[in-house]
């Protein structure tokens, strides 16, 4: 594009003929361009021509022909105008425009001894292009639907109007505005968001009709992003919660710990045309997927949650959080059962009274007292098959001492009591102990087939009560140490019988001797020794008022190995002892020794004493920090070991690895050079 323009060509080897053209004006509405235009002669300094006759002259530009005469006379150096004028050249439709344009000059002359005669040439002009059609524009390239733009119109002539319409997604024009002139402010509407369901943009085309009154200019178009925005999730309607557990649950009417599984329905909607594509719970930990599933078996109580998410097809999500009340659960437990002689109901205790006082703990989870409870006490002779009930009693929590007077227990047998406890779930717990016939030194079996010392015979056999040489009463399958009061010496005599009784201060299976003393009235002491090769450790504990006081150590079995490897202890390392610190007497040593990359080395061990009671005071549950030195003869290697030290084991540090200087003392360690190689109770 260009305001003006020439074109030369030779007329003499010392004269130019050249037609120039210059952009004189244009007109917006008419859609034209008027230029002016001239046709010289230009002569060199050889260049004169003498001649008196006039000689024609045609130059057509964009089709129109000009013509006429003139005289081609002219001096040397000199620029002389043989034809000039102007001309009106319309544009095209959308503003542009080029032009073609010719001249000839007739000269009719001899020069330096040449005929000269008529000479012509032709060219091309481009115009500036006239604005015509608008095209609109946009504050920004991408927007979200729902939010307000301006459009501008920026047209090219105050009597220009517009009309305006916008496409999306193939659809049809619709329209905004009509007779815009300037701009308009419009809102994208967020209902486009329909036409997308799958994705989270696209592009939206504004169409913008220029006119001149009625008449149409021109017509553009624009593009513009258009965004879904991300406040359009999916919506969760609902989350509803149902038992899936039926049964003996459904009287209690809410959920219940390790009992009530959840049956969850989910209800969940798209937004603007899209659909959900899936759908994911966590509950407890485990995830599910569906709009609808069924839990495992509740393991808390209190408030718990299910998380869901559904994702739609445009990728979106959104979560709810259900919260879940659910009822403690534990299944019946007996604390107490202890039966002793006394001289009547309301008598005092003794070994020749024929009547029974039962002392009776038990406790049935309450579930807003929807739960139920049975406790059913029965008694018989130890020689007999048959249980006959003495109580039903149907309390939820029971702590008492029961005194029957209408049943009587001779001296001259050995009684057999017993109480199961149930409850809604037909979870049962059950308890037997009994109580010696009368005070005899010895008794021969009415069929002589059997002999008991302190107490009546009632089976082949020999039977001993109290601690003899030799003597002790075997424990049983699931005996409860918390109801082990009766005076006497006991043994748990396998590994398999020590796996399954409770209350007692180890938790491996050794098998134990038990020594149980009467401290006064209604209080006793436990005395328990461990009874294997390697381990003799002794516990203690005292009853009173009903209750246990907790298990002490007497003897830990001193110089017990709880660890025994090779570590460095660095960041990723740990240990586990194979019994408790607390368990110890005293506390544990430490024994390291030298390190190097073969592995451990059989010297320069160093040992350290960590105290159970400053581990248990001052580290609480998370453990105490220790830093420990150590070094070879002639501190050749010195190191430092942070570890901490817990009651169940140690774990390591970084530095433990670490080497260098230090910056005050200037002393140079190597951390790496000791490893740990025993932990040792003591």
């Amino acid at each position: 594009m260009a305001t003006s323009g020439s074109k030369s060509v030779a007329a003499t080897a010392y004269d130019t003929l050249k037609f120039n053209w210059i952009q004189n004006g244009q007109n917006t509405v008419g859609n034209y361009t008027v230029i002016n235009w001239s046709l010289q002669l230009i002569s060199g300094s050889a260049g004169k021509i003498s001649s008196s006759v006039e000689k024609d002259w045609t130059v057509t530009i964009n089709g129109t022909i000009y013509s006429g005469t003139n005289s081609v006379a002219i001096e040397n150096n000199t620029t002389k105008t043989l034809a000039a004028g102007q001309a009106t050249i319309p544009h095209n439709d959308d503003g542009t425009k080029t032009f073609s344009y010719s001249f000839s000059q007739e000269f009719a002359i001899t020069f330096a001894g040449a005929s000269i005669g008529t000479i012509s040439s032709s060219g091309t002009g481009v115009l500036n292009t006239i604005p015509r059609a608008t095209t609109p524009m946009f504050d920004a390239s991408s927007v979200d639907m729902g939010t307000t733009i301006n459009v501008y119109t920026l047209r090219a002539n105050e009597a220009f109007t517009h009309d305006l319409a916008y496409s999306f997604a193939g659809g049809d024009f619709i329209a905004m505005g009509s007779d815009v002139e300037t701009h308009m402010y419009w809102e994208v509407p967020l209902s486009l968001a329909n036409s997308i369901p799958n994705t989270t943009n696209g592009t939206l085309t504004i169409r913008c009709i220029t006119k001149n009154g009625s008449t149409v200019v021109g017509t553009k178009t624009a593009l513009l992003t258009v965004k879904v925005p991300t406040s359009v999730v999916p919506m969760i309607s609902s989350v509803t919660l149902a038992e899936a557990n039926t049964g003996n649950i459904t009287s209690i009417g809410a959920y219940v710990q390790t009992k009530s599984k959840l049956k969850a329905t989910i209800t969940a909607t798209g937004a603007y045309g899209s659909t959900i594509k899936s759908y994911s719970s966590v509950f407890e930990g485990k995830s599910y997927n569906g709009s609808s599933f069924t839990t495992d078996t509740i393991a808390g109580s209190g408030k718990v949650s299910i998380k869901t998410t559904v994702t739609d097809s445009r990728g979106r999500t959104a979560t709810e959080i259900t919260d879940v009340t659910v009822l403690s659960y534990e299944p019946p437990t007996i604390s107490a059962f202890h039966v002793a002689r006394y001289t009547s109901a309301s008598g005092s205790p003794s070994s020749e009274g024929t009547y029974a006082w039962l002392t009776v703990a038990y406790n049935v989870t309450s579930l807003n007292s929807k739960n139920t409870a049975t406790g059913k006490i029965e008694y018989k002779k130890t020689t007999d098959t048959t249980w006959s009930t003495l109580y039903t009693r149907n309390e939820l929590s029971l702590n008492s001492t029961l005194k029957p007077n209408a049943v009587t227990f001779s001296t001259d047998y050995q009684w057999d009591f017993k109480i199961t406890l149930t409850d809604a779930f037909k979870a049962t717990a059950t308890y037997e102990t009994y109580i010696p016939s009368g005070n005899v030194i010895l008794d021969i079996k009415a069929d002589g087939k059997g002999i008991a010392f302190f107490k009546t015979s009632t089976k082949d056999g020999v039977e001993i009560v109290g601690e003899l040489p030799g003597s002790a009463i075997s424990l049983t399958t699931n005996t409860n140490l918390n109801n082990l009061t009766t005076p006497g010496f006991y043994v748990i005599p396998t590994t398999t019988i020590s796996s399954t009784v409770t209350n007692k201060p180890y938790t491996d299976t050794a098998t134990a001797s038990i020594r149980v003393e009467s401290t006064g009235t209604n209080s006793v002491k436990q005395i328990l020794q461990k009874s294997t090769k390697t381990d003799g450790s002794i516990y203690e504990r005292g009853y009173e008022s009903n209750s246990w006081g907790a298990w002490s150590v007497v003897y830990s079995g001193a110089g017990k190995i709880l660890w025994t490897g090779n570590s460095v202890m660095n960041a990723s390392q740990s240990v586990s002892f194979s019994e408790a610190l607390s368990q110890q007497q005293n506390g544990i040593v430490l024994v390291f020794s030298r390190y190097a990359t073969t592995g451990e080395q059989n010297y320069a061990f160093s040992c350290h004493f960590i105290s159970k009671l400053f581990v248990t005071t001052a580290g609480g549950t998370t453990g105490v920090n220790m830093n420990l030195i150590m070094a070879t003869t002639k501190f050749d290697y010195i190191a430092g070991k942070t570890l901490t030290v817990t009651d169940t084991g140690i774990t390591g540090h970084s530095d433990n690895t670490a080497t260098g200087k230090a910056e005050i003392s200037g002393i140079t360690y190597y951390n790496d050079k000791f490893a740990l190689r025993y932990v040792i109770g003591v």
